[in-house]
């Protein structure tokens, strides 16, 4: 099933703004290193830190397949904190989030206004 850029475009940017709203208002990182961006037509969280900002735009760009193909069916994002020095295997996150996609949306992308 094809499906087009500006759609798969769309839910990448989507994801994007969602994690950095995510690690910035969980002050996963420094305040100071995000700033606002007007991304489909709202101000959203971006980061400012380039390792940051290629990390999350990296991740979201690998999941475009899936989401082109209607795969993409929930993102969890953990935080974890006070972990320095632990084994990640044995520690527990100390929060999550998840971002769902619940089926077919009832307009295309295409046809909502800018």
């Amino acid at each position: 099933v094809g499906c087009s850029t500006m759609s798969t475009t769309t839910s990448c940017s989507f994801l994007q703004c969602a994690i950095f709203t995510i690690l910035k208002v969980r002050d996963v990182y420094p305040g100071s290193s995000f700033a606002r961006h007007r991304i489909l037509g709202h101000a959203c969280w971006w980061s400012t830190c380039p390792e940051v900002e290629e990390y999350v735009v990296g991740l979201c760009e690998s999941l475009r397949p899936a989401t082109c193909r209607g795969r993409l069916h929930r993102l969890c994002l953990s935080i974890w904190r006070g972990c320095q020095g632990t084994h990640v295997a044995s520690a527990e996150p100390s929060e999550r989030f998840s971002i769902e996609f619940t089926g077919e949306p009832t307009r295309s992308l295409e046809s909502l206004p800018p």
